[in-house]
């Protein structure tokens, strides 16, 4: 058997997280650290900081957008 799973980086624009899909027992949001700390796998640690580091080059772009 060969699981493949998808990460997706997504912004919230409203919704409610009670209203989530049934295939989830619950939803959370946690800090990175947090987050990391509750992972069991490396590679999904990874993937957390490689979303941090888009985040933050896109906080960047913004920024320096505002300013032109």
């Amino acid at each position: 058997y060969h699981k493949q799973v998808r990460h997706f980086l997504l912004e919230a624009i409203g919704g409610d997280t009670s209203l989530h899909d049934h295939e989830y027992d619950r939803v959370e949001w946690f800090s990175l650290h947090e987050a990391c700390r509750r992972l069991t796998y490396q590679n999904e640690v990874n993937i957390l900081y490689q979303a941090e580091e888009m985040l933050q080059r896109w906080l960047q772009y913004r920024r320096k957008e505002g300013q032109e």
